[in-house]
Formats: C-alpha cells, sequence, structure tokens
C-alpha cells in the first residue's frame, strides 16, 4: 500500500507538471514568445526521455512539437502523419547568437540519435517555413523508430481544448 502511495503521489506530480508544462508552451507559442516555447519543449523531452516513455503522432507534429517526440524511446508515426521541422526564430539575435542556437539545436537532435545532416537540414530550413520530409526519410534519419497503425497505440489526438478535462479525469484514476 505504502509503494502504491508513492507511485500515485509520483504519478500526480507527473501529471500536474505536464499538464502546467504543456499550457506553458501552448500559451508562449500564441504569444510568440518562441525561445520560451522551445525551452519548455526541451523541458518535457527530458522528461519523457527520463521517463522512457514512448512518443506517438497520429495525424501531425510540427515546431517545437518535434522536440518533444525526440524524447521519446520509441517514436512511432502514424503512416498517414506527418512532421513538420524549421531552424528556432530568435528575432534580435546577433549572428554569433544564431550560430550558436544553431549548433546547439543539432547537437540536441544528434544527442536523441538523429543522424547530423538531418538536423542541419533542419535549422536550414527558415523560421517561417516548414519542412516535410517523408516517412522514409524520417526513419532513415533516426526520428522515427517505427510506423504504426492507430490500433496499435493508445489513444492520442487530444484537442487543447479537452487537456483540461483529461488531466481531471486523470487524477481520478486509482493506481493500484
Amino acid at each position: 500500500a505504502e509503494q502504491a502511495h508513492r507511485d500515485r503521489s509520483e504519478f500526480d506530480g507527473l501529471a500536474i507538471n505536464m499538464a502546467a508544462t504543456i499550457t506553458t508552451v501552448t500559451d508562449a507559442k500564441a504569444k510568440k514568445e518562441h525561445g520560451k516555447a522551445l525551452e519548455e519543449a526541451k523541458k518535457i523531452a527530458r522528461l519523457v526521455k527520463a521517463r522512457g516513455l514512448s512518443t506517438y503522432v497520429s495525424s501531425e507534429c510540427t515546431s517545437a512539437c518535434t522536440l518533444v517526440f525526440l524524447g521519446g524511446e520509441r517514436r512511432l508515426l502514424n503512416r498517414n502523419a506527418r512532421m513538420g521541422f524549421h531552424r528556432f526564430d530568435f528575432p534580435g539575435l546577433d549572428f554569433s547568437a544564431q550560430a550558436s542556437m544553431r549548433r546547439e539545436g543539432i547537437d540536441f537532435y544528434a544527442a536523441q540519435g538523429v543522424d547530423r545532416k538531418f538536423a542541419e537540414r533542419v535549422f536550414d530550413t527558415p523560421a517561417k517555413a516548414v519542412w516535410y520530409p517523408t516517412v522514409a526519410e524520417l526513419q532513415a534519419a533516426g526520428v522515427v523508430t517505427a510506423v504504426a497503425d492507430e490500433a496499435d497505440v493508445a489513444m492520442s489526438g487530444l484537442q487543447s481544448q479537452d487537456l483540461a478535462s483529461f488531466e481531471q479525469d486523470l487524477l481520478k484514476v486509482e493506481l493500484i
């Protein structure tokens, strides 16, 4: 019973922290606070990786979402889904700072097992454009570890307006 309580407490904290971080990313993107969205997405990716979680794209994952996806131990993509990539946007940074951010981004991708040439292409894509590689390119570069159908994974694809009610329902689940 003590272990179950400890697991539940840990789970409750994880759900609350994840919901807060998702809200921060969503708010930052809406306010065009790109640096904040980027850092929060990296935090989620590190959390996903530390927990050994799998990630799955059911329809589309673009921009900061791709960073979270890369945190997955197993990174699954629905055969009809797509992923969109571009370099980070930090208006006002000088050339040296932009170059440093590019190197940091490429290093982050490489640390997740993604081919460096793929990462370089991501950071060669202008921030206002989006590059949608093919499924074969995503697999060859190590972005996607497997292609999956809906039947292979649990429910996904919640819309942002569903997140609050989903969090409340999730917190009501009794853990054994």
